[in-house]
């Protein structure tokens, strides 16, 4: 559809480059989608890869304002953090473009669009192993929910090899596609109809 297809136009536009180490986040930033974490996660990730910085985007919801996430971080970790509260749906194409993966630390899901988002643009997406992210991720791309040691572990195994991050990049494409055509059977639909018989 539309979406997917601006989705792949701002993707074609980048280069994925291993050592450019953008991550980016989508979705509100509060402790059910991984904010207890978040510190810890960026600060192994930046201590490691000093190059990193994280782009999360339309934190806005249990943190009404940017500067109260800011706080919540403190200024250590802001330095590798760039702070998007709010954006224009179309604008997310061009927002991501600029990124090499995604992360998303959710401990509940009903879905999950803000990984589906970032895998339609090309973004390998690391989770945890939670309904929602578990129907649109490769197995071997979720980790136990809280457990961020696995999460830090498997960023750094894919910001450190350009060709297996494009290749998990493709593959998480092709995923999106199946999810995001009007055509395609609706898994999600599918699992929870199933689930509540």
């Amino acid at each position: 559809n539309e979406k997917f297809e601006k989705f792949q136009s701002a993707r074609n536009k980048k280069s994925l480059i291993a050592n450019e180490m953008k991550i980016a986040f989508v979705g509100s930033f509060d402790k059910r989608k991984g904010a207890v974490e978040f510190p810890e996660i960026i600060r192994h990730l930046v201590k490691s890869h000093p190059k990193v910085s994280f782009r999360l985007m339309g934190v806005l919801g249990m943190f009404p304002t940017a500067k109260a996430v800011e706080d919540y971080l403190g200024p250590e970790l802001l330095r590798n953090v760039e702070i998007i509260p709010r954006y224009e749906p179309e604008l997310l194409p061009e927002l991501l473009s600029e990124c090499s993966l995604g992360i998303f630390p959710s401990h509940l899901e009903s879905f999950g669009f803000g990984v589906l988002e970032m895998m339609a643009n090309g973004l390998p997406v690391v989770a945890y192993d939670v309904p929602g992210p578990d129907l649109l991720l490769p197995k071997d791309l979720l980790v136990k929910r809280g457990n961020v040691k696995a999460i830090v572990t498997l960023i750094e195994t894919l910001l450190s090899d350009s060709s297996l991050l494009q290749a998990r990049a493709q593959e998480c494409v092709d995923r999106a596609r199946g999810f995001i055509y009007e055509d395609q059977k609706n898994y999600s639909l599918e699992k929870y109809l199933n689930f509540t018989k």
